[in-house]
């Protein structure tokens, strides 16, 4: 069972022994890319639903992921807790998983703790499960967004550190730049309820958002604004993909077509779209852009 108490310090914003402590933590884990991989899909999914959900905190000696008010999933001194919604009571009952309870999680729920060989055994037959859980644990029983209360303790290098480890071509082809996330719109990306297809959920997201911006190109559909342009090659093909029909109000085996049901958007326009639930329409926040910048033009 995984365990943090006073000995598990947190240890906040400390930049300067931050890498030293994260390669400390998984220095002596021959299995830590099961880790970071963990850690970068759950993280992901959660900031489909809202960046300000989820938050990493760090320990010096391992790391808890918390989901709105919940954990998720966490890493202390070798073992992997990873949290998912139990379909019965009895379906888990060997001495890595246990049932737990939280007021905010209104569906049943398990824990799984053991090594990441362990974890390496069932991580097919719960992923679906624990990305439920995370959608579950993100919104609140009108389906809103919610904001996790751990926020400002979370530890954004460390993130940053696991998707540097990992450096695989994936994530640069999703545009996974350190310390931002490829969103596509506020909803989750899931055709259908069948586990091999939501585990495959990241894959077919890169696919579509690969076709839309081939399509639009990677200026926003709303602005214009290009980071390439502005940031330079850093920025070069950097872009936010928004879903124009969220997920939650068409059917479950619906399948995308990315230029009809994606635009690329700016990080800004695609906050703005979010500002509310449901979200406005790109058509309303061209016209609120297009009044505001009228009303500037107009001489004082």
């Amino acid at each position: 069972m995984t365990e943090f108490n006073e000995s598990s310090k947190k240890i906040g914003n400390e930049p300067n022994h931050i890498l030293e402590i994260i390669e400390s933590i998984f220095a002596k884990d021959p299995k830590r890319d099961i880790i970071f991989k963990q850690l970068i899909d759950s993280s992901r999914f959660a900031n489909l639903i809202s960046e300000l959900s989820w938050s990493v905190t760090l320990y010096k000696n391992g790391f808890r992921m918390n989901v709105g008010p919940v954990e998720a999933l966490l890493y202390f001194d070798g073992i992997i807790s990873i949290n998912f919604l139990a379909q019965k009571e009895n379906d888990y009952n060997n001495e890595n998983f246990r049932i737990i309870e939280y007021k905010s999680v209104h569906e049943p729920v398990t824990r799984f703790d053991g090594t990441p060989d362990e974890y390496i055994q069932i991580k097919n037959d719960i992923l679906y499960l624990h990305l439920k859980f995370i959608e579950n644990a993100a919104r609140n029983t009108k389906g809103e967004p919610r904001k996790t209360p751990y926020r400002k303790s979370h530890c954004k290098e460390l993130i940053d550190y696991c998707d540097w480890q990992l450096d695989s071509e994936s994530s640069a082809d999703e545009s996974f730049l350190p310390g931002n996330f490829e969103a596509i719109g506020n909803e989750i990306f899931i055709e259908g309820a069948k586990q091999t297809k939501l585990v495959s959920t990241y894959e077919r997201n890169s696919k579509a958002r690969k076709i839309c911006i081939r399509h639009y190109g990677s200026k926003c559909s709303i602005c214009g604004f290009d980071f390439g342009i502005q940031f330079g090659k850093i920025g070069e093909g950097f872009i936010h993909v928004h879903h124009i029909v969220p997920v939650s109000q068409i059917g479950e085996e619906y399948e995308i077509d990315p230029i009809t049901d994606l635009r690329p958007l700016c990080a800004n326009c695609h906050a703005m779209i979010h500002a509310k639930w449901p979200p406005f329409t790109i058509t309303e926040i061209e016209k609120f852009r297009s009044d505001s910048l009228q009303l500037e033009e107009k001489p004082t």
